[in-house]
């Protein structure tokens, strides 16, 4: 069974290399360290404390961008291996790669087939590892970079539609909608406890993206379509907060009492508004800056 499962996966894996080397091709001359190091980089300039901090990772993330779709092309041989360390290490650096490109707002041609390449093989190495006991490391890092590829992607296009002119509410509600039809279930998030702390972060990495596309949507959409907005994107912020596993309670007094008021579910609404400003408490705030270099990528 696991012999038959692995070379299903590998067929599919050809599959989708053979479909997109005529398009790109591997880069020769960077090792599995080189790209770690490329990436952790980028994320560094996201992780950073300065309230340009988006920007500048959306831009390390721009110049770096041939070289992250470079690693999403894998290898007939290298995917020809089945569950060898070397094909599951490939795949894990080609679906890092195509998370961080899914962050990008206005991706081209190539950038978009990246992010879906990754977006395929992390449904692929899913199957691999389903069969695999002990599951290799590998299998972890694409679980928690892959689950959110799409809501990552989704959100980088609301944050690019965010700055067109004559903005409608009905497009901006149906991307709401989407991106939280793409988000993993807590059921999903909480699973592995190798994994959760990892996922909850993440999902609350994509509420700050929200954020940051709030009060520039909020300027171009209307007057009169703020009050259907603000409900719209409070029942994604919801989401996000309840997978972020953030405390409701910061030590704070306030907070605290509005914890345990918002626990025991006697004000709907005052539960909903707390959440939605405690994400917004742990999100930085970089619009401006970030205004800038979203015209810049564009």
């Amino acid at each position: 069974m696991i012999k038959r499962i692995l070379m299903t996966a590998s067929a599919a894996l050809m599959a989708i290399s053979c479909a997109t080397l005529a398009q790109a091709e591997p880069v020769e001359g960077q090792s599995g360290t080189d790209y770690q190091a490329s990436i952790s980089a980028i994320e560094t300039a996201r992780m950073s404390e300065a309230e340009t901090a988006y920007a500048d990772y959306l831009l390390a993330i721009d110049a770096a961008s041939s070289d992250l779709v470079a690693m999403t092309v894998i290898s007939e041989d290298v995917l020809t291996g089945g569950d060898s360390p070397e094909t599951l290490g490939t795949m894990k650096d080609a679906v890092s790669a195509s998370a961080l490109l899914a962050d990008l707002p206005y991706p081209d041609e190539a950038e978009a087939a990246a992010i879906a390449r990754g977006l395929e093989y992390s449904e692929v190495m899913e199957e691999i590892c389903g069969e695999l006991d002990p599951a290799p490391t590998e299998c972890e890092a694409v679980r928690v970079k892959g689950v959110y590829i799409k809501s990552r992607q989704l959100l980088s296009d609301l944050l690019g539609v965010s700055m067109e002119d004559g903005l409608d509410l009905t497009t901006v509600k149906a991307k709401l909608s989407d991106i939280e039809e793409s988000l993993p279930s807590i059921i999903d998030v909480l699973q592995d406890e190798n994994t959760a702390d990892v996922m909850q972060e993440s999902a609350a990495e994509r509420a700050c993206t929200l954020q940051r596309a709030v009060p520039i949507i909020s300027n171009s959409i209307g007057e009169d379509n703020i009050a259907a907005f603000e409900t719209s994107y409070r029942d994604l912020y919801i989401e996000l907060f309840d997978l972020s596993g953030l405390p409701l309670c910061d030590g704070d007094e306030y907070s605290c009492r509005a914890a345990e008021r918002c626990a025991r579910a006697m004000n709907a609404g005052d539960c909903i508004a707390f959440k939605v400003e405690r994400m917004e408490a742990w999100c930085p705030a970089d619009t401006e800056t970030l205004e800038e270099t979203l015209v810049s990528l564009k």
